[in-house]
């Protein structure tokens, strides 16, 4: 799944959290130093929802985005 945030002018590097269900859910991905604003998740399970936020770093400082949440369903075999 690929995630893909706007810029902050100051930022740097990026971590980006995915967390299953809720922001206290299991642990699904996380990327740390990332030079780009976009990330490709490795593979996560369908029929699951997921939230993910972005640390937006620079000389040390980090912001914290807001939580975003997606749902992959599962695929439908076409008849």
């Amino acid at each position: 799944m690929l995630l893909d945030w706007s810029d902050d002018a100051c930022a740097t590097r990026w971590t980006v959290i995915v967390r299953q269900k809720d922001s206290k859910g299991r642990l699904a991905d996380k990327q740390t130093d990332l030079t780009v604003s976009q990330a490709t998740t490795k593979k996560l399970k369908l029929d699951k929802t997921y939230v993910w936020r972005v640390l937006a770093c620079r000389d040390g400082e980090c912001v914290r985005s807001r939580w975003f949440t997606f749902h992959l369903a599962k695929a439908v075999a076409p008849q």
